[in-house]
């Protein structure tokens, strides 16, 4: 992965220092990836890896050097003097005034600040860590970087997190701050690290999710949706400033992108847009709504055929992240290529990719306890909704460990959080996991192409919209207000993923059925979903679940089996196989094959 890779630690050996650098080279992804910058100070080696356009900055003052990763859009934001200043915020332990000020800032950022004096190096994230990192260390040498698999070839008698695996394969992403490997964690939103070469390294949160506390000092809607738009605008003005050329938006039929386009109509400011199709329904709808969408606006649109997935792009996916992605996506690997074939000049592209609050996530029912969260979760035929893989039993089987314990590591991330009501609990799973975790790191993969802009994760836009309460946020009626405060034309295309206006009377019955049949008695919806021949699953049938399953995995994981022993050890992934009981030496793809066919009902091809 492009950006910061740091390695920590007092009189490191020659041989270990070669090491480190050497294995910089694993991790330049395309022909194009280099090291853009390699530096040291005294107990520290910092490194900087990317395209030439890559953004990052770096400067030294009196007391420490600095390295600034990604963008802060804000123009009166001098990097000079923002930096020196959280430097000093956080030696001094003033957590409260470093929220205040990076929750201020519109960006997506990773500062690296390594001091002249040989104490501790420090490393900050984004409010909302929009830009993934991982960190570990082995005796007295610490590492920072934002590709799991370079802290992976520094460390010797690395321990598999068998707990770690069992989340991965239910959700598509591990639970709090656990990776693959015990000693190698994941940082999560706000985090400070401070490494210090001999202590090791410390965490601190400057920033902590509260869907309650936030909720609780709300406003009036009028207010709010000004303020929404207001902030919104703001971070579209920052990011449109920044680009010299015409600004080129990644167009879908859905919301996210729409909004964007929506305010450059808005503001009179010309754009081009670029959509793919191939071949699968759901593309051509979208594909469908962005032509009607620029050519009600006379707007150019660039159409590109997307290629089949090949195992060459499995075992690309793998490579980025040590495979923790969502290999059923690998098609967008075509569709970055086809942005670089395209529009070869652009280092920057503004998409509406968007996975947290602006689409709030709320339980389709009401959760009262404990047990209700749960079964939200695994409201898939007991698969978790958002990415259904395994069921619990079946990870159970593979992985060797019990249902309790892999249930219990699930409810004490819940218990952990905050929030006073279940439904809150429910919510923040969603922001703090799949949005923080599985949405970001999908974002993150274009990076390794070109710089994506996304106003709708602008952090002083986010940290607002956390506050608009629960009744606005359902069935997206703040979310449509907003589009249609915008540009009232723009948002009466309809809606791809719905094939219908959402303004219409019959998108408003069914949201306002969905909130009636949500507060309705568990054993009434029962009773309604045995009457419609549902079973007791409110949400898909077994067999539809099945489906989606197979689907899901012919479509990535599934080629797998295809690859050659030296390709899983490669890409990292035998660490995960040999964790789940499989050798990869002779029979080893086949036996994998087997079990998985097994769960699936039928043979793989």
């Amino acid at each position: 992965m492009p950006g910061i890779s740091m390695m920590v630690g007092s009189n490191v050996s020659e041989k270990k220092k070669e090491r480190w650098e050497g294995s910089l080279q694993s991790i330049l992804f395309k022909d194009d990836h280099r090291i853009l910058l390699q530096a040291s100070e005294d107990a520290t080696s910092v490194a900087v890896t990317g395209y030439p356009s890559y953004p990052f900055q770096i400067f030294n003052d009196e007391t420490a050097m600095y390295v600034l990763e990604g963008q802060i859009y804000d123009e009166s934001a001098e990097v000079s003097r923002i930096l020196p200043e959280i430097y000093r915020l956080v030696k001094e332990d003033k957590m409260a005034s470093i929220e205040r000020l990076l929750n201020s800032l519109d960006g997506e950022f990773l500062i690296a600040i390594i001091p002249k004096d040989g104490g501790e190096t420090i490393i900050v994230g984004d409010p909302f860590c929009h830009l993934p990192f991982y960190y570990g260390s082995t005796g007295d040498k610490h590492y920072v970087s934002r590709e799991i698999l370079h802290i992976i070839s520094n460390m010797d008698g690395l321990e598999k997190d068998r707990l770690g695996v069992s989340q991965y394969m239910l959700f598509s992403f591990c639970l709090s701050d656990r990776t693959f490997f015990k000693r190698i964690k994941k940082a999560g939103p706000g985090t400070i690290l401070r490494i210090h070469p001999e202590n090791g390294i410390s965490v601190d949160r400057y920033f902590h999710l509260n869907l309650t506390r936030n909720r609780e000092k709300a406003e009036g809607g009028g207010i709010l949706l000004k303020r929404t738009v207001d902030r919104f605008s703001r971070a579209m003005e920052l990011r449109t400033n920044m680009i010299s050329d015409v600004p080129i938006l990644s167009l879908s039929g859905g919301l996210d992108s729409r909004v964007i386009s929506s305010w450059f109509l808005a503001n009179n400011i010309d754009f081009r847009s670029i959509s793919f199709f191939d071949g699968s329904d759901h593309a051509c709808k979208d594909l469908e709504i962005a032509r009607r969408l620029t050519a009600r606006f006379k707007k150019e649109l660039i159409e590109v055929e997307l290629d089949k997935m090949t195992k060459v792009d499995v075992m690309a996916l793998l490579k980025m992240k040590g495979g923790l992605n969502d290999l059923g996506l690998s098609h967008l690997l075509s569709y970055y290529q086809r942005i670089g074939e395209k529009l070869p000049d652009a280092t920057t592209i503004f998409t509406g990719d968007s996975g947290t609050a602006i689409r709030f996530r709320y339980p389709r029912h009401a959760c009262h306890d404990l047990e209700d969260v749960m079964n939200e979760l695994f409201s898939l035929d007991g698969r978790f909704f958002k990415t259904p893989l395994f069921t619990i039993s079946e990870v159970s089987e593979m992985t060797s460990l019990s249902t309790n314990s892999i249930r219990s590591s699930i409810a004490k991330e819940l218990i952990s959080y905050p929030e006073k009501e279940w439904d809150g609990r429910f919510s923040h799973f969603y922001y703090e996991n799949y949005a923080y975790k599985w949405h970001y790191e999908g974002i993150d993969r274009m990076r390794h192409f070109i710089w994506p802009m996304n106003p709708l994760e602008s952090t002083p836009l986010l940290t607002h919209i956390f506050t608009v309460p629960n009744d606005r946020m359902w069935g997206l009626k703040h979310y449509l207000d907003m589009i249609r405060e915008i540009h009232k034309e723009a948002a009466n295309v309809p809606y791809a993923n719905w094939t219908m206006h959402p303004d219409s009377m019959k998108f408003k019955l069914g949201k306002m059925k969905e909130k009636v049949f949500r507060n309705t008695p568990q054993y009434i919806r029962n009773l309604v979903n045995v009457l419609k021949g549902r079973g007791l699953d409110p949400m898909m049938s077994k067999s539809e679940a099945l489906t989606d399953r197979i689907k899901h995995l012919r479509d990535g994981r599934s080629n797998l089996f295809d690859l050659d022993e030296g390709v899983y050890r490669r890409c990292g992934w035998n660490h995960i196989s040999s964790d789940l009981g499989y050798e990869l030496g002779a029979n080893g793809e086949k036996d994998i094959e087997k079990r998985m066919s097994r769960y699936l009902g039928q043979d793989i091809k």
